[in-house]
């Protein structure tokens, strides 16, 4: 196990448990309004510090390991109306760890009052279930940065989730994010490229560079690009990640005198082109 990215240490582990490490240090969130009705938008006056705090102030997981995952959010409300005694808010977002990750949710519906209080527990609400189920998505790809395929049980968690969403009074929405999650969890191949990248980081960072390692990385990475290929083609989520790291990857297997792979980044990930073009050989 690689020393940098790892808990090693029992001491180490019984000092991190015993204090409490909110996963996200920073959220922003914006509320569009335009869509309500002028006299209903001050309505939403406190939503997005309410949400922000939610995320900050409360512990999705019980891992060792000390996260420091930024958020930012965008609530786009298209209507708040009355509906069996409640004002219903039907929303879309887009979520982002401000790197690789991007969501986009439709069909976000939910209870809602000003003033409402947000409250962290396992029983299913409306609205803080749906932060809940992303909350776990962008953990789980965080855990999959320090263990191969180590976010399974926070994807697991997301699926879960969906479930109970799916038969609730609010299910608009909940089949397309388990599938997402289905989705996620099963591009075992996009998942271990982010596991190897990270430990390639980790060595590149450690007092001594251990370049046999570092191959060994990369030819891993090579082995899960082809089959992303042979099984997706042209992945969106595979397009996400490469979007921030491809260049990375593309002057390490430069570097490490693994230059055909960077044909193989070019195919998989054509809209970076003009970046993977560079270090093509002459």
């Amino acid at each position: 196990m690689l020393i940098c990215r790892q808990i090693t240490t029992l001491f180490t582990i019984i000092l991190l448990t015993s204090h409490i490490f909110p996963q996200f240090v920073e959220v922003n969130v914006a509320i569009d309004t335009r869509q309500v009705r002028e006299n209903d938008r001050f309505v939403f006056e406190s939503l997005g510090d309410d949400v922000s705090q939610y995320l900050t102030n409360n512990k999705f997981t019980d891992s060792a390991i000390e996260f420091e995952l930024f958020l930012d959010i965008h609530f786009i409300v298209e209507s708040y109306s009355s509906s069996n005694n409640n004002k219903i808010v039907n929303a879309q977002m887009i979520l982002t760890n401000q790197a690789d990750q991007h969501f986009y949710a439709k069909g976000v519906d939910f209870p809602y009052s000003k003033g409402q209080s947000l409250s962290f527990s396992p029983m299913f609400s409306p609205l803080t279930s749906v932060l809940d189920y992303y909350a776990n998505l962008f953990i789980a790809s965080e855990l999959d940065t320090y263990d191969y395929l180590g976010g399974d049980a926070y994807f697991v968690k997301s699926d879960e989730i969906t479930n109970i969403g799916r038969s609730s009074d609010y299910s608009r929405g909940w089949e397309n994010r388990k599938k997402k999650a289905k989705k996620l969890k099963e591009n075992r191949h996009l998942r271990s490229i982010r596991f190897h990248y990270f430990a390639i980081e980790d060595i590149l960072n450690s007092e001594e560079i251990d370049s046999k390692s570092i191959v060994k990385h990369l030819e891993e990475c090579i082995d899960d690009i082809d089959s992303i290929l042979e099984i997706y083609g042209n992945d969106r989520n595979t397009s996400q990640f490469l979007n921030v790291y491809g260049k990375d990857l593309a002057q390490l297997f430069k570097q490490y005198k693994l230059a055909h792979a960077i044909h193989k980044l070019d195919e998989v990930d054509p809209d970076n082109h003009s970046i993977y073009s560079k270090f093509f050989s002459k």
